[in-house]
């Protein structure tokens, strides 16, 4: 199981093993989550955008691409 110190200025090291499960690396931020029966979880703050990619499409939602977009954006703009 791995383990890590608190050091005076109550900061720890997550272990390697720790930091490759849950997908962290130099910079990025972990939240600690205090559950009712006081179990506390440790989970990834910063979220990779590429990995968000659909979480945004409901079914039967028509899908489009950047250039149209874009010109959706144009056309609303040049509206004002």
């Amino acid at each position: 199981m791995p383990s890590a110190k608190l050091t005076s200025k109550g900061q720890i090291t997550l272990p390697r093993e720790v930091r490759e499960l849950l997908a962290v690396d130099t910079g990025d931020r972990v939240d600690f989550v205090v559950r009712p029966s006081g179990e506390i979880v440790i989970e990834p703050a910063t979220v990779d955008f590429l990995k968000l990619r659909g979480t945004l499409q409901r079914p039967g939602r028509k899908v489009i691409s950047l250039g149209e977009m874009q010109e959706a954006i144009e056309k609303g703009a040049s509206r004002r």
